[in-house]
């Protein structure tokens, strides 16, 4: 039996690119504020959209020291932030104010 899995972030992205869909496998529903301060190393499963949209999964990829990339493995979409942005948190201000 597996804990169940919770959409714990939403982060809609511009220019008709879809969202990003932030789900977490855990026993109970997690807190929004814990939710924010998830370390992307620790890679939750992020994805590009819900039904309609492309529904790929997301993986990170480091450009160089100063970049990095998430990119759906399904339809290719690449969004490039700094390697300074290291919480979920982070991630959605900087995709929000950019």
């Amino acid at each position: 039996m597996s804990a169940d899995t919770w959409e714990a972030l939403f982060i809609p992205l511009k220019n008709d690119e879809g969202e990003l869909v932030v789900l977490i496998q855990q026993w109970k529903e997690p807190n929004k504020t814990e939710t924010k301060l998830i370390k992307l190393d620790s890679e939750p499963t992020i994805t590009h959209g819900r039904y309609p949209f492309c529904m790929g999964l997301m993986r990170f990829v480091n450009v160089s020291e100063t970049k990095k990339v998430l990119r759906c493995e399904r339809c290719g979409l690449r969004i490039s932030f700094p390697s300074s942005v290291e919480t979920l948190g982070e991630l959605k201000e900087h995709l929000l104010n950019t």
